[in-house]
Parts: structure tokens; sequence; C-alpha cells
């Protein structure tokens, strides 16, 4: 008679039981989760692009007050 340790010890090992159980449950887990994957994928991506935009933006605006910073200090000399 084998002890629960090795009957649970078969069960886990029984290459029947590998794809007859665990392939189907990892196929359902992996066909609920990848909507959800693959949103918050697309969030990041947008996220990302955001960031980028803004800094974009902001060395652009950076860049222009510095211009006129120049200008206002090359007329005040004068």
């Amino acid at each position: 008679m084998h002890s629960m340790k090795d009957t649970i010890n078969d069960l886990i090992h029984n290459d029947n039981l590998k794809n007859n159980i665990f392939k189907p449950i990892g196929s359902i887990i992996y066909n609920e989760v990848y909507f959800y994957m693959l949103l918050i994928l697309v969030y990041c991506g947008l996220l990302f692009f955001a960031t980028l935009g803004s800094l974009f933006f902001l060395l652009n605006i950076y860049k222009k007050l510095k211009t006129l910073e120049t200008n206002l200090l090359s007329a005040n000399s004068i």
C-alpha cells in the first residue's frame, strides 16, 4: 500500500494528468487574462508617448523663453 505522499507524487508526475488537467486550466487562465495584459500594454505605450510629448513641448517652451530672454537683455543694453 502506498503512502499518501507517494500517491500524490505519482499523480503529479503522471503525464496523462498533466495533458488533460493542467494544460486546459492554463489555457483557460490565458484566455481570461490576455485581454487585460494587452490593455495594460496599450496603456503603458500611450503613457510613454504622452510623457514624451509633454517633454518635447516643455523643451520647446524653454527654448522660446531662453531666446526671448536673450532678445530682451540685448534690447535693454542698447
